[in-house]
């Protein structure tokens, strides 16, 4: 799997998850899976993350490849039409390009930030990324899993170890 975390939360980055099932019997086709089909990922009983199915291919008689993935990748195959936008509150503009596409918790505060401007026609994952970044918002992920519309922290930095440093 691929997780990327940009610290200052100024990317909205899509995760995978790709793994390969084998099924000694034929009686079941995991092909019939569809896209969208969602996915939870745990890692030592802890909620690692969720996922949603791209596609997944037969490649042998016993053999399934899988891949999945995150909630953000779901908002880039599919476009919002933007608009000229004035006084719109933050909240019901991020629910407008979301679209129903994917479950989203969101901070109360963005249905006090008025956004005036301009967004242009392209995916819902890039419009969120333009309004997230001129009310000072950010993607984080709830106890389930789902992603979670909030601010940055103002607290005061601290220093990560080297030992939770990794590569990889």
């Amino acid at each position: 799997f691929f997780v990327e975390n940009s610290l200052a939360h100024d990317e909205l980055s899509i995760d995978t998850l790709r793994f390969t099932v084998r099924y000694p019997s034929l009686a079941v086709d995991l092909t019939k899976f569809t896209y969208g089909t969602p996915c939870t990922y745990y890692q030592d009983d802890t909620l690692f993350g969720k996922f949603y199915l791209v596609k997944v291919k037969r490649t042998s008689r016993y053999e399934f490849n899988f891949e999945f993935q995150s909630a953000i990748g779901l908002l880039e195959d599919t476009q919002h039409y933007g608009g000229y936008y004035k006084a719109k509150i933050a909240s019901e503009l991020i629910e407008e390009i979301i679209g129903g596409k994917i479950p989203y918790t969101i901070k109360p505060v963005f249905s006090k930030i008025k956004l005036y401007g301009w967004l242009p026609i392209s995916t819902r994952r890039d419009n969120l990324k333009q309004v997230l970044f001129a009310c000072g918002g950010c993607i984080k992920k709830n106890s389930e899993g789902n992603v979670y519309i909030t601010t940055l922290d103002v607290n005061t930095p601290i220093n990560i170890p080297d030992s939770r440093i990794m590569e990889g």
